[in-house]
């Protein structure tokens, strides 16, 4: 994740890229940050400002 991304941007492109792109266990490991994750199926996870 780049740094200079706003959060609106961020969970924008991290909206368009579910469900497939990021099943939950590759999510919690590519964003190795203290966010929570919000999940509305087993294969999607968005993070959690």
């Amino acid at each position: 994740m780049v740094s200079t991304e706003t959060r609106e941007v961020v969970i924008a492109r991290a909206a368009i890229t579910l469900p497939e792109n990021r099943q939950k266990d590759g999510c919690d490991r590519k964003m190795k940050r203290p966010y929570a994750y919000a999940t509305d199926t087993a294969r999607s996870c968005v993070p959690i400002f």
